[in-house]
């Protein structure tokens, strides 16, 4: 091949190219932002979850439950101590294959769970949460300034068997000193 000859194929492949520069552009910005983590999306799934998983705290439970309390009408300066008859439970998705064994005398079936597992990015994965069991109440004590009076004595008892879920004898309301 002769030197002009392939200085000719090498325009027509040069024009070919430069007739496409604009569709390469385009793809080769489209591969370099696949490429990039994507932090913003991340951070959001993260506080989705977060709001959805929120933990228990049993004092902050009281101190919510005392700062609603203290609003009731006469009620004054009052302090919550819940007892908790059950904790928190996590039900996570679990994955059961059974199989059947056959000994030379019997058979039997065994079960084997694995708990079902989701990735989220580069090396971060959680198990597939089903519900979230939250603690049930034993029995409350409230202690207020203002529980010398009947009235606020009820108020408070239906206020706190309402946020609770307990019944009025788990509930005992005494005066602050």
């Amino acid at each position: 091949m002769k030197k002009d000859d392939m200085s000719e194929a090498f325009k027509k492949v040069w024009e070919k190219i430069k007739n496409l520069r604009f569709v390469l552009i385009v793809v080769a910005a489209g591969v370099v932002l696949l490429m990039l983590p994507d932090r913003e999306g991340s951070a959001k799934a993260d506080t989705e979850i977060a709001s959805y998983t929120q933990e228990f705290s049993l004092e902050e439970e009281q101190r919510r439950i005392a700062a609603a309390l203290e609003e009731i009408d006469g009620a004054g300066k009052v302090t919550v101590v819940l007892t908790l008859k059950t904790g928190t439970e996590t039900v996570v998705a679990e994955d059961t294959q059974s199989t059947y064994v056959q000994d030379e005398t019997e058979g039997r079936r065994e079960t084997e769970a694995k708990t079902v597992i989701v990735s989220r990015g580069s090396s971060v994965e959680d198990p597939v949460v089903l519900k979230y069991i939250y603690p049930e109440y034993q029995g409350a004590l409230v202690v207020a300034e203002g529980a010398g009076n009947a009235e606020i004595r009820l108020s408070l008892t239906k206020a706190v068997a309402g946020l609770t879920g307990l019944s009025s004898d788990a509930i005992n309301i005494v005066k602050m000193k």
